[in-house]
């Protein structure tokens, strides 16, 4: 019997030390918005063994695996830090720091955050929130959060619709979702100078390159949600006729013409 604890107590042994033990740790998680969040992780021992891969993991659950949404990271590093995108507004989130090495997948303890609501005005995505798409609308995707913002590029400093070129461009449209083809109509006819959708199809702004005018009901709608943060006309992307365009403020627009001066505020779709 004696014998026998040795050999199971040896024989133990062995097993526990042909298993390396990897430790990390989930970093505190911080800079919470609507949609993203950042945490990280720590590996504290690598029981010896080389790390394959090496990132965060996330979901709606508790205890998320590689199976749910990853960010992989450099392994170079004892330490590495994650950018948790695409979260959905006003939801709780499950948060692990994972390893990967030959013999298994390793994760840190778990935390948990809770995403801000959905507040109109709320900074996201390089502007203020304005609209979440809707079932129908172009770009929608059931269990994705897309929407558009707006960044103020002029109040104080005020610019024209068009160039010097005096001509009929055709950029009509009104409705939702149109800005983008006014504004790329708009610049492929007036080419080079400041004006107004120029400015906007120019403008990069925390690594977002894709702005552009709003069209008149994109832009009528931006001032009604954010009407604290943008005050005055501004110009749409909705030309009226040759020699005037339509300007917003509020619920109230107008026909101006092109050559007058307004505010600008770029949108882009996310």
């Amino acid at each position: 019997m004696r014998n026998f604890l040795l050999f199971l107590v040896l024989s133990l042994f062995a097993i526990s030390n042909t298993f390396a033990i990897v430790v990390i740790r989930t970093t505190p998680i911080k800079y919470i918005g609507m949609d993203s969040a950042i945490s990280g992780g720590q590996i504290i021992s690598t029981g010896g063994e080389q790390i394959i891969e090496a990132g965060i993991c996330w979901s709606k659950t508790p205890q998320p695996t590689t199976g749910s949404s990853i960010q992989v990271r450099s392994t170079s590093t004892d330490s590495f830090q994650c950018n948790l995108r695409n979260l959905s507004p006003g939801q709780a989130y499950y948060v692990r720091a994972y390893a990967v090495t030959a013999s298994g997948t390793w994760y840190g303890p778990q935390r948990t955050l809770a995403t801000d609501k959905l507040i109109f005005g709320n900074m996201m995505k390089g502007g203020r929130l304005f609209y979440v798409l809707q079932a129908g609308d172009p770009g929608f995707v059931i269990g994705e959060f897309h929407g558009l913002v707006l960044h103020v590029i002029s109040s104080n400093t005020t610019i024209t619709w068009r160039n010097s070129k005096d001509t009929l461009i055709g950029a009509v449209d009104t409705s939702m979702f149109t800005g983008q083809l006014n504004t790329a109509k708009i610049v492929n006819t007036l080419g080079e100078g400041t004006y107004a959708a120029k400015v906007c199809y120019d403008l990069v702004y925390q690594g977002y390159s894709d702005w552009y005018l709003p069209s008149q009901n994109e832009l009528a709608l931006a001032l009604q949600r954010l009407n604290k943060y943008i005050l005055g006309y501004s110009w749409s992307s909705s030309e009226f006729n040759k020699s005037s365009a339509i300007q917003c403020t509020g619920l109230r627009k107008r026909n101006s013409i092109k050559t007058q001066k307004g505010s600008v505020f770029a949108i882009r779709k996310f």
